[in-house]
């Protein structure tokens, strides 16, 4: 359908990007690029290409394009949630928390209820080794996602960064009775499980 699309009308901006998506999922970032900035040169205003040709950028380890791209697409759309998050991302990973703390704080006042990104400042609350600001935002993120092993996993972190042994256990488990896979949760519960 896409390719139809490029046929009958070769400047059709959106089809590159739907094009590039599939690309991005199938794991084949440079083509993703390469569509996405096809995208672009066409129709440059589509936030959700410049989102994702950040993320690609980001995945390649290419941040400052990363950073333009995403800038770029806040600029066109400040209420973008995806691109408020993944800039978050960039900035948690090159060592910026209280920015990364900032943009999930933003994507909050678009989006209250978007129970990764209260999960996603209580982990940087963690890495700044701040655990009652953790448990907080974590709490938060459970109430919001109760199905979330990755919620409980952070808040059973956060209560054993405070000493909080047997709820940090109690996490754990639960963050692995909803993903039995998250080896994280299984070595928290390893090291808290039989701790006062």
């Amino acid at each position: 359908e896409n390719l139809l699309a490029i046929e009958i009308y070769p400047y059709y901006g959106k089809a590159y990007f739907n094009i590039g998506a599939i690309f991005h999922t199938w794991g084949r970032i440079d083509e993703a690029i390469e569509k996405y900035e096809i995208a672009l040169a066409l129709k440059p205003d589509i936030v959700e290409a410049r989102n994702n040709l950040g993320y690609a950028y980001y995945t390649k380890g290419r941040f400052p394009e990363a950073l333009k791209e995403y800038r770029t697409a806040l600029g066109i759309k400040p209420s973008h949630v995806k691109t408020r998050i993944n800039l978050g991302y960039l900035y948690r990973d090159t060592g910026m928390l209280d920015e990364a703390i900032g943009e999930y704080r933003t994507a909050l006042r678009y989006a209250p209820d978007y129970a990764d990104a209260h999960r996603l400042i209580g982990e940087a609350f963690i890495i700044k080794k701040d655990p009652s600001s953790a448990i907080e935002t974590l709490f938060r993120a459970v109430d919001l996602a109760p199905g979330s092993a990755e919620a409980h996993n952070g808040l059973g972190k956060a209560f054993e960064m405070s000493g909080e042994h047997v709820r940090a256990a109690l996490e754990y488990e639960t963050a692995l009775s909803l993903d039995p896979l998250l080896l994280e949760a299984a070595e928290g519960l390893r090291r808290t499980r039989f701790k006062p």
